[in-house]
């Protein structure tokens, strides 16, 4: 709220008190002296306070008075006042018997902006609630410590503001994003604490680094306060739940020999995974501090070693490679802390032996004197021995065969030294054989040899000679697969496909390509359909989306391909008729009437019959809200009529050519012409075409009547120009000038 003069813009304020004697016996909130003010306690330009014990005052809302409002306090009484705005803030501390001046800065909140100083002091005394900032609060006439708690469960992005508060995370999986070092400056903290689900991962800006990382992720329990020295973040007090202090890294210790000393992210981990192919024996230095190191070896290459030690380590710790193992710090040297050895011999009940000794594990085991013979023997002939088998040697006294299956005999026997064992009869096909003795000259010479002519040796029932026909008119049922059907050898040989022997009225010839999809029909009555298996015509052909139907000539044809309708001679050329709701011809020239047209439609006529007869006909015309002005181009290959609707602004030139890529020359041949039109929209003031051009040349037309020398206010004038070449680039142009008003 503003309070100053209309008149003369001073500033105004509420009635002016000049002096208040306040006993002050409670805390006591002060009011402007306004119309609506209630009680005593108003603000006055001096006002003696006499407390009766440690009380405040509260100074009115800021808002209803106008900076520059100014009152002085003193303190008559044995306590200590304390002044404070209207938020609650504190503005002065003052003990008894001093006197301090309180004036308003700024209105624009309830608190307001207040400076104070001390009256009469030879030298001045520092009030609290002034040095009171980011850290910081003032508690009567003291300074303390002040860490503001600020819970969040969002993303945010901490600034200058936020100096020595403190943020407790209470979500999920969240990021708190860090300022810019620079933008803050030496000195500034802030601390953190996760007391949500989720990680909390603290955001470095831009090149800024938290320890030495972009990033710094606070598991659930964990907290921190984050420093700056104006370059980089730190933390101090790092504190991590005990589950979560586990964590890991793996270094690619590639090309590698010699000593690789640990530094920056890779310190102070508990997992470390070496990977890569070494270039020779590696000594990994990690710091003599006390630390635990789970270390697994996973590098590659050669028969190179990796240890671990401290830097002057005598002896470091080898570790073998793809083992993994527990190694730690002592403070001096790094030693492996799994060494615990096995008690030896195992016992049975622990998978071993209980011995010391192979006889000792095979009696252990329950071997028997036998058993352990026969499992310590050399060869087969020992073995025997030692279960009493003697040599092996021995004889069998006669051998006979008898029985047999269905259709088939065994003979012979019993053969006690030599003889014959014989197999007669004849296998039943129910049992798996021919049921046959013998397969016949024929079948036996093509199971021998499988040629054609074999083949038909042994068939006995194929008619004609040299090659096996079953009959002269076969019928077949199945599916002939064959890739080849050939008519015959001699130069009058034919080949027919015939639908049906029958009087067929449906039956048709289909041909089929890829995956048996139908290509081409032929029906009974003759009709050929492509792309159709109902053709309407003698010849349908029906395209599919982006198909079309080409018809090419031979590549020695000058003018490419030839379609001639013709009588039923063939000898005189007839009518067409083409029935189509668009006819669109992809070429540069058609010509009717001629077979060299110059022009997209070359209608030429003869000295009998007209070339071109239209019932009506319309032209394209350019309507543009464009004022004519400077060199206007004239495109005929656009437009016929080109019309302008905005007035005039100047005289201009008109350059006739016709195209943007495409001269009047090149487009006209000698003893043409062609005409066209520019309507121009007149203003208040008037211009005309005082220029005219072809393909850029200036010419000079053939005015009718006489050439503009002016144009025709507030209408519309219509200039047409016809164009006949008369030779190469030379032009005769006659304009003319028609006003519409």
């Amino acid at each position: 709220m503003s309070f100053t003069q209309v008149f003369g813009g001073n500033t105004i304020y509420p009635s002016d008190v000049s002096y208040l004697a306040l006993a002050l016996d409670a805390d006591t909130e002060l009011q402007w002296p306004l119309e609506t003010a209630t009680g005593n306690n108003v603000v006055a330009r001096i006002i003696d306070v006499t407390p009766t014990d440690a009380y405040s005052i509260t100074m009115p809302d800021a808002m209803l008075t106008g900076v520059g409002q100014v009152t002085q306090f003193l303190n008559v009484g044995p306590d200590t006042i304390t002044i404070k705005d209207n938020a609650g803030g504190t503005l002065l501390s003052i003990t008894t018997g001093l006197t301090y001046t309180l004036y308003l800065t700024d209105n624009t909140t309830v608190a307001g902006t207040w400076e104070s100083f001390q009256a009469g002091a030879a030298t001045a005394q520092a009030q609290a609630s002034q040095l009171a900032g980011y850290g910081l609060i003032a508690q009567g006439s003291l300074l303390s410590q002040s860490q503001p708690v600020t819970v969040f469960n969002a993303d945010f992005t901490l600034g200058a503001g936020n100096r020595a508060a403190a943020f407790v995370w209470e979500g999920g999986l969240g990021t708190l994003t860090l300022p810019t070092a620079s933008s803050v400056g030496n000195n500034w903290f802030v601390s953190v604490r996760n007391g949500g689900e989720g990680n909390l991962t603290i955001t470095a800006q831009g090149a800024d680094t938290i320890n030495t990382l972009g990033t710094l992720v606070l598991r659930p329990e964990d907290s921190a306060t984050v420093i700056t020295d104006g370059i980089s973040f730190f933390t101090v007090g790092f504190g991590q739940q005990a589950v979560f202090a586990f964590d890991y890294t793996s270094i690619n210790l590639a090309t590698e020999s010699g000593d690789y000393t640990l530094t920056g992210a890779e310190l102070n981990r508990i997992a470390y995974s070496f990977v890569g192919e070494l270039a020779g024996d590696v000594d990994v230095i990690l710091p003599a501090t006390t630390q635990q190191y789970w270390v697994a070896n996973n590098t590659t290459g050669g028969s190179y070693t990796l240890s671990v030690g401290t830097d002057g380590q005598v002896a470091p710790v080898d570790v073998p490679r793809d083992s993994r193992g527990i190694y730690y710090c002592d403070g001096t040297d790094v030693v492996k802390a799994d060494t615990a050895s096995t008690a030896l011999p195992i016992a049975i009940g622990d998978g071993g032996t209980g011995a010391t000794t192979a006889g000792g594990a095979l009696i252990n085991l329950g071997g028997t004197s036998v058993g352990i013979d026969v499992f310590t023997a050399v060869d087969a002939a020992n073995a025997r021995t030692a279960i009493g088998a003697g040599t092996g040697a021995g004889s069998v006294t006669s051998v006979s065969g008898s029985g047999g299956t269905t259709g088939l005999t065994l003979t012979g026997g019993a053969i006690t030294t030599t003889g014959t064992l014989t197999l007669g009869g004849t296998l039943a096909v129910a049992n798996g054989g021919t049921g046959i003795t013998s397969f016949g000259t024929g079948v036996a010479t093509f199971l021998g040899t499988p040629s054609s002519a074999n083949l038909a040796a042994a068939v006995t029932d194929e008619t004609g000679s040299g090659l096996l026909v079953f009959g002269t008119t076969p019928t077949f049922t199945t599916n002939i697969t064959a890739p080849l059907v050939i008519g015959g050898t001699g130069a009058a040989s034919n080949l027919i496909l015939q639908s049906t022997s029958g009087a067929g009225t449906t039956d048709f010839i289909a041909f089929k390509t890829a995956s048996q999809v139908e290509r081409m029909r032929i029906i009974s009555n003759g009709r050929v359909g492509i792309g159709t298996t109902s053709p309407t015509g003698l010849f349908n052909v029906q395209a599919a989306a982006d198909d079309g139907f080409l018809v090419r000539g031979h590549q020695s044809l000058a003018d490419g391909c030839s379609i001639y309708s013709v009588d039923s001679t063939n000898s005189t050329t007839k009518g067409m008729e083409i029935a189509a709701s668009k006819i669109y011809l992809s070429t540069a020239f058609v010509g009717v009437g001629t077979a060299t047209p110059t022009a997209a439609l070359d209608v030429p006529g003869t000295s009998s019959t007209i070339a071109a007869l239209l019932t009506n006909i319309a032209e394209p015309i350019t309507v543009s809200a464009t004022a004519a002005t400077g060199t206007i181009a004239l495109y005929p290959s656009t437009q016929s009529v080109l019309y302008y609707t905005s007035n005039a602004s100047a005289n201009w030139t008109t350059n006739i050519t016709f195209s943007a890529g495409t001269t009047m020359n090149t487009a006209m041949t000698t003893g043409q012409t062609m005409t066209m039109a520019f309507m121009v929209t007149q203003g208040a003031t008037a211009y005309y075409n005082n220029v005219v051009q072809v393909d850029g040349s200036t010419v000079t037309p053939k005015w009718q009547g006489a050439a503009p020398a002016a144009g025709n206010v507030s209408g519309i004038d219509v200039y047409t120009y016809t164009v006949i070449k008369t030779g190469s680039a030379a032009f005769t142009v006659l304009a003319s000038l028609t006003p519409f008003v």
